[in-house]
Order: C-alpha cells, then structure tokens, then sequence
C-alpha cells in the first residue's frame, strides 16, 4: 500500500516557531558581524569615504572662505578633495592708542590658527579628526598635538606643542589686553584664558575660544548664526538650521525636520503626522561656517580703519562686584568672569554667543535658534527650534517635531517611539 510522505509544516504553530527560531538565528549572526564599538566609527568612516561625497570636517581656524555646493544623498559622484588651509583674516597689527603689535604677538596668533592642519596631519585620516566622534577629550591619556608654522614665517619654531603655544599667547596677552584694529577693518577684544572677540563696524560678532578650538559666530543683522566645535557643526540662516556631527547630519526648515547618516540609504523627514522617507538635499559645512557668517556682507579694508578707531576710543571698561570684566565695543556688551568664561551679547541681550575655555562648552541663543554644544560625550550636541528639537550624545542621536520623535541608536539603526 503506497504511504503518503510527509510534508513539512506550512501552517500552524510549527511553522511559526520555525519562523521565530529563523529571525532569532538571523539576528544573532548580524549582532556578531557589529563591529565593536572601539571599531565602529572607523568603520563608519571607511563606508564615508566609499559611498558618499564629502570633505574633510574641518576645524574652526581651517578651511576656505568660499561658499561650497549643496549635494544629495546617497550620490555616485567623486569625493571631494580636502579643503585647503587658508589663513584667518583676523591678524592684530595696531592697538587703540595706535601703538603696533609687536611681531611676536602677530607670529603666536598666526601659530595659533594652524592648531588644526598640524594636529591633523599628525593623527592622520583616523576616525578622530573633528568631525563630530568620540574625540581625545574624553579619553584619559589625550595625545599631545603638534603645532607648525607655513613656509616663509621667518624664524618661527617649526613644531611647537600646544601647551608651549598656550602659555606664549596667555604671557602676553596682558601686553595687548582690549580691543585692538586688525588690518581689516575689523575690531578684534583679546581676553584671558585665549579667547578673543571679533567685531565689525556694523555690528556682526564672532568669538574665538582658542583653547578648546571652537568659535561662533552672528552676522550684523542677527538673522544668521553658526557654531563650529570638535563635536560638530550649525548653521542658521533665517527660517532654515543645518548641521551635522559625525556621520549625522540634518535640517530643519519648515517642512519638518530632516536626517540621514552618510552610511545610511535614505532620508527621513520628522513632521507632525510622523515619520517617513523623503528625498533631501543638506549643506556641506565642511569649511569655517564662522568666518563665513562673520564676514558676509562686511564692508572691510583700510576705508573702516576711521570707524574702527571711533570704536575703540569710545571702549568703555568696568568690574562689577562680581569681579566680573565688562567691555562696551560698539554697543555690544562682552563679560568675562573670573574663572574665564566669557559671554558676548547685542540687541539687548536678544542675541547671546557664551563660551567656557575650561569645560570647552559654546552656545548661541537667538529669537530664532538657541544652540550648545560641549565636550561630555553623554550630551554634546543640542539645537531648539521652536518645537523642532536634535540632540546628540557619543551613541544616540535624537530628533523630535512636536510630539514626533526619531532618530538612530549606537548601531546606526532608526529608531522609533
């Protein structure tokens, strides 16, 4: 008598189980495949350079001061070159009681701006190198960077270390301590602890935190703004906020609130009804947004050099009972405390740029936009619009639109509430 054989379980609860035990063994073999989380920026990094165009992150005192083309994600095009050091054009060269600088001064200031293509050429393209990842802050033993100096700067020490650098400039800085006429037009406040305060004749600030090699800036009319930090960057113009930390990067305009990775395929969009996948197009802010929102629609050269002498003359200095320094240049209000921090506010108060050259903490807080960011890998990265919210720590980063929220987790996987 013929047997009918037997047939493998297409419905009921073998076949479920037998599905169960299928995703359970799939996603074993996918957790083991992770790298770890020593290896896992660099292997983002990798993947960075492989699928998707874009330069080098730049630090604050690096890059060219020319406005970079928008690019799509993902894109087959070529990746760009790195950006090309430029020099700063914030150079001191007369005080207010027209007394030169010395050329000490001018050589440590210009050392000052090459912090970061020296250190850079020494870590090499590794995983660290400003672009928003796990930085040398946080780790225990931080390798010392080097400092050089361009070709044709005289007698300048070819590979001073920054802590040299530091104690030069902080030894004389008492020496040009104030206000101070660039050769461009511009007044630069050179204050304790490297931190110096650039303002122009119309009343755009930037501010400059040498130590923690970070720098913010608000152009004249208050509409734009911009952070540059080791842990990421912002920028504002008008309605619309860019930035980008790491291999994430996102936008906030009035659709809703945009993100993508470089390693990840698509894009999503945060808006009120929930979160989907859309197609957008982000900013490379891989050059000194600062500079760039600081000198945008500045009128400079040696026909501001009058107004600048106006500026510095009408200076005024006080010390509150705080012992709190207080300068008044050209209407903007900047106060140093006694342990270094530094705040810089215009419009009356509507516009604050705050820095700590300890803890290495930046903020810009405007009637548009407020920002932070910091070196505490468990939180650096926060900017507020409206309801339109991105937070970033070392492992998570976070969007939210109103009630809507997304965003990835240390593996790089969306997650949703």
């Amino acid at each position: 008598m013929a047997t009918r054989q037997r047939r493998g379980n297409t419905t009921g609860q073998g076949r479920r189980r037998h599905q169960r035990r299928q995703a359970r063994q799939q996603q074993r073999t996918d957790y083991q495949a992770q790298p770890t989380n020593g290896q896992e920026d660099e292997g983002d990094q990798h993947r960075i350079r492989d699928e998707v165009p874009v330069g080098d992150m730049a630090d604050p005192f690096m890059g060219p001061f020319v406005d970079q083309p928008l690019y799509y994600i993902p894109s087959t095009t070529q990746v760009y070159q790195p950006v090309i050091f430029q020099r700063e054009p914030i150079v001191p060269v007369v005080r207010g009681d027209g007394a030169t600088a010395t050329q000490e001064y001018i050589q440590l200031m210009k050392e000052a701006l090459l912090w970061s293509q020296h250190r850079r050429q020494r870590r090499g393209r590794g995983p660290l190198r400003g672009t928003g990842e796990p930085h040398e802050g946080s780790r225990d033993n931080p390798t010392p960077h080097a400092v050089g100096t361009e070709e044709g700067d005289g007698d300048a020490p070819q590979s001073p270390t920054v802590s040299e650098l530091a104690d030069s400039l902080e030894s004389l800085e008492h020496q040009h301590y104030g206000p101070l006429i660039t050769s461009y037009g511009t007044v630069s406040v050179m204050l304790r602890s490297c931190v110096r305060v650039d303002i122009s004749v119309h009343g755009a600030v930037r501010l400059v935190n040498f130590r923690k090699h970070c720098t913010a800036a608000i152009n004249s009319n208050g509409e734009c703004s911009a952070i540059c930090h080791p842990c990421g960057r912002v920028l504002q113009e008008g309605g619309s906020v860019y930035m980008g930390t790491g291999a994430r990067i996102a936008q906030i305009s009035l659709r809703g609130v945009t993100f993508t990775a470089f390693n990840h395929g698509l894009v999503y969009l945060v808006d009120a009804s929930g979160t989907k996948s859309t197609s957008e197009r982000f900013q490379i802010l891989s050059y000194d947004i600062a500079l760039k929102v600081f000198a945008y629609e500045v009128p400079q050269g040696a026909e501001c050099f009058d107004e600048c002498l106006r500026i510095v003359r009408e200076a005024k200095k006080k010390t509150n009972r705080n012992r709190d320094e207080v300068w008044i240049v050209n209407g903007i209000r900047i106060k140093q405390t006694p342990w270094g921090d530094v705040q810089v506010s215009r419009d009356s108060g509507r516009r604050i740029i705050w820095t700590s050259p300890t803890a290495g903490t930046i903020s810009v807080n405007t009637p548009i936009v407020k920002t932070a960011m910091s070196c505490d890998p468990r939180k650096f990265f926060f900017v507020k619009m409206g309801q339109k919210k991105i937070n970033a720590s070392a492992d998570v980063f976070t969007v939210r639109n109103g009630s809507q929220r997304a965003g990835f987790d240390n593996r790089g996987r969306l997650i949703l509430p």
